[in-house]
Parts: structure tokens; C-alpha cells; sequence
């Protein structure tokens, strides 16, 4: 490890066998290339934040004394979501119902991430937050777009109350002449993803009603709690179920 440059103008570095023993060496590799023709928002240079709590490409930074929420793509297939997170962040312009992007994050160059509004303070969605959640599915499908991958983890609510959409790389857009296909899906992806997420927390309520307390510590913030905040009950009994399976 002492023999890596982690300054390296190539980024890429391998382990080689050689007759006088393993060395590492630096070598460019081509990644995933993200064009920039349709890019709207300002341009920031990954040296321009503070970036903190680095965690497979998405992490909390500071960009001139903002608090921000950042992904990077630092794999081809990572890159590729930054592609399709950006377009869809593009498409969901003054709809209100995802984190605005701030800026296009770039290593020089290269676009290589987002930069959008903090979730430091968001939480989990919640049995109460039906209706809102409902109606911003609903403006997604009267926009022609459907997120095909609803669960618990896609939804938070920011301190303000208002739904905030993630994970938009699962965001498909549709022709207007696609309508049938794209009623028939947002009935799959949509309203029996969220049926189903719903009913899950009116069960977890509902064992909650008759059972012993649930101990504090499963109620505590958790790893992941910096990016929602405190985890409500029935978003642990519904997670706990998710990874329990």
C-alpha cells in the first residue's frame, strides 16, 4: 500500500506479478464516458468540495458553506447511473419532487458526478405520509415517467414535509404515443409498490398495538440515519423485514 499513488494522474493502479516479486503498476483505463451536450446547472470541480462520509459513490459535502449531498461515479457502471440520475433530474425540473441539483460535479474535464441538495435532515417515509407520497407518484405519471423501482429506501421526507424522490436512475420516461404502456406500468411499479409499502406499515402498527415495547436501541439512529434522520418504528419493522428476507 505505501507504494500507491493515490495522486495519480491515470487513477488506476494494478498488481503485477514479476520475477523479482509483485509490483503495482499505474495504467489509464477509459471509463464510461458521460457527455455533457444536455448539462443546464453549474459546473464544480470535485477539488471544490469538502467531501465527507464517502460511501460507495454518495456522500455528504460542503461546497462554499452549504451542506450538499454528492454521488460520484468512480466505475463505468456507476458513471452510468450519474448519466441517467442527471437526464433524470433534468426531467423532473420544477416538478418539486426531488433533492435540485446544485451543480454537475467534474474532474476536470470529465463529468463524473451531482451535486444536489442536502437530506441531512429528511427522514424515512412513514404511514402518515401516504398522501403526499401518492400525489407525487401521480405528477410523476402525468409527466410521462415512471420510477421502477418504488420502495422505502426511494422515499424521504425533508424537513419541509415534502416527498423527495431517490435513486433516479430507475426513473423511465415515455412517449406520448407509449401511454398504454405507460399506465400498465406505472399500475405495477406505482400503485402496487406503494399499496404494498403501506400495508406493511399498517401491519408493523398494528403488532406494535399488541405487542411488548420494542426495545430502544432498535430505535436509534443507525448507519444510516445521517442521510434521513431518526428511523421511525415502523420504517425499522419494514427494513427489518427487507433484510430479514
Amino acid at each position: 500500500m505505501d507504494t500507491l499513488d493515490f495522486n495519480h494522474e491515470d487513477g488506476w493502479a494494478y498488481l503485477v506479478s514479476t520475477p523479482s516479486g509483485p509490483r503495482i503498476i499505474h495504467k489509464p483505463r477509459k471509463l464510461y464516458h458521460i457527455p455533457c451536450d444536455f448539462l443546464w446547472a453549474h459546473r464544480v470541480d470535485i477539488s471544490e468540495i469538502d467531501v465527507q462520509n464517502m460511501e460507495c459513490g454518495n456522500a455528504n459535502g460542503i461546497w462554499r458553506g452549504q451542506d450538499v449531498d454528492i454521488h460520484i461515479g468512480f466505475n463505468d457502471l456507476e458513471l452510468y447511473w450519474v448519466h441517467r440520475e442527471t437526464m433524470a433530474l433534468k426531467a423532473l425540473r420544477g416538478m418539486d419532487v426531488a433533492y435540485a441539483l446544485i451543480a454537475h460535479v467534474f474532474r476536470g474535464e470529465k463529468l463524473i458526478g451531482t451535486m444536489t441538495e442536502s437530506s441531512q435532515l429528511s427522514r424515512p417515509v412513514r404511514a402518515t405520509d401516504h398522501t403526499a407520497v401518492v400525489a407525487a407518484f401521480a405528477l410523476l405519471e402525468r409527466a410521462f415517467m415512471v420510477h421502477r423501482n418504488v420502495n422505502a429506501r426511494i422515499i424521504a421526507v425533508d424537513e419541509k414535509g415534502r416527498v423527495r424522490l431517490m435513486y433516479l436512475a430507475g426513473l423511465r420516461h415515455y412517449g406520448h404515443h407509449e401511454r398504454e404502456k405507460l399506465e400498465r406500468d406505472a399500475q405495477k411499479y406505482h400503485w402496487k409498490a406503494i399499496e404494498q409499502l403501506f400495508n406493511t406499515f399498517k401491519q408493523c402498527d398494528e403488532i406494535h398495538s399488541t405487542a411488548a415495547p420494542v426495545p430502544s436501541r432498535f430505535i436509534q439512529p443507525t448507519a444510516d440515519s445521517s442521510r434521513f434522520g431518526t428511523i421511525s418504528r415502523a420504517t425499522f419493522c419494514h427494513r427489518s423485514r427487507v433484510y430479514q428476507n
